[in-house]
């Protein structure tokens, strides 16, 4: 389970006593600038993940953001026993500071949401695979477990090289124009489900990939391995950019009525409280694990993010829980094929 996220003011903490190991990483933008982050560790583990994941680019002098990820208690590294257990990030300095934990995933959503805190207001990182289809962008994004992978799938057996992956998982979109940035990464951080699904021939375990939490079950959604996206979706499969046509909101509410309907800027309220996660047990916040709303004003910047992503785009939301694939119905087959949408 992902640590949750809390505020705290560290410029009057002593940082912790360790002897690191350090990475850097930058991740480009549409508007060219890159947010650089560094990993500061002692896990090995994490360090190699960080390493593999994330490429070691042109980075600049000095950083935009630190994590500070350390594999003992904090009591270890002479702090209060009361830092266990979150995420602990500082506003005033771009650090997030944690302990006791070696789940990679940990630093790798907070790389994510280190990336929305920094990038200016008319940039959005979207939780989603955001594809090109005949060259016109489609995000579907959802909460974690609501049918991402099974619709990203479907489509690319439907649509063959026609549809390509900007970003598998997660990605930035420049609010000014669309575009629709690969965000560098030369290994992904994906469940064995996932990859089993989009690449059912491919021999994974890990014997043949970096793994974290793996049982021997490849339907286990905890299970994760570090693989070239080159090795899911083949090397004609991906693309680097694209422009916005189509936002989808994936959803999977048993309560509710099957069904797709085009979005407009009062549905911010719906973006906003998420739907419940049936992988990670919570709500995530405007359908994103990975955003620090630590507090009210983080929160408004995300609904003005979300209003001029609904006012700006076309807008669809999904109810995933029926067997026929939504993507055969006639609505979705034009919202998500046809151009002139």
């Amino acid at each position: 389970m992902p640590l949750p996220v809390k505020q705290r003011n560290l410029l009057s903490e002593s940082p912790p006593s360790a002897k690191y190991i350090e990475k850097q990483t930058s991740i480009p933008t549409p508007v060219g600038k890159r947010i650089a982050i560094r990993l500061c560790t002692d896990s090995e583990h994490l360090a190699k993940f960080f390493a593999m994941n994330w490429p070691a680019n042109i980075l600049p002098e000095k950083s935009d953001a630190t994590i500070i990820a350390l594999k003992e208690s904090p009591v270890s590294y002479g702090l209060s026993p009361d830092f266990q257990g979150s995420r602990w990030f500082c506003s005033k300095t771009n650090q997030v500071w944690m302990f006791g934990n070696e789940f990679y995933g940990n630093i790798k959503i907070t790389v994510r949401g280190l990336c929305s805190e920094i990038a200016p207001l008319n940039q959005m990182f979207m939780h989603g695979c955001s594809l090109s289809i005949d060259g016109h962008g489609v995000v579907l994004s959802g909460t974690s477990g609501a049918g991402k992978t099974t619709l990203t799938t479907a489509l690319r057996q439907m649509l063959g090289k026609r549809a390509q992956i900007v970003n598998d998982d997660w990605g930035i979109c420049s609010l000014a124009d669309g575009r629709l940035q690969f965000t560098g990464e030369p290994y992904l951080h994906m469940k064995y489900p996932s990859v089993h699904a989009l690449a059912p021939d491919l021999e994974i375990s890990p014997l043949t990939h970096l793994s974290e939490n793996f049982n021997g079950d490849l339907n286990d959604p905890r299970a994760r391995l570090l693989i070239a996206a080159q090795q899911v979706f083949g090397r004609n499969g991906l693309a680097n950019q694209v422009k916005l046509h189509l936002f989808v909101v994936v959803i999977r509410d048993p309560d509710a009525p099957a069904g797709a309907r085009y979005l407009s800027e009062r549905d911010v309220t719906l973006i906003k409280q998420g739907k419940y996660s049936r992988f990670y047990d919570r709500t995530e916040w405007f359908l994103n694990g990975s955003l620090f709303i630590t507090d009210k004003s983080r929160q408004e910047r995300e609904i003005s993010r979300h209003k001029l992503l609904l006012e700006k785009f076309p807008c669809v939301i999904i109810n995933n829980i029926v067997k026929t694939p939504f993507f055969r119905t006639p609505f979705l087959r034009v919202s998500l094929l046809d151009t002139t949408v």
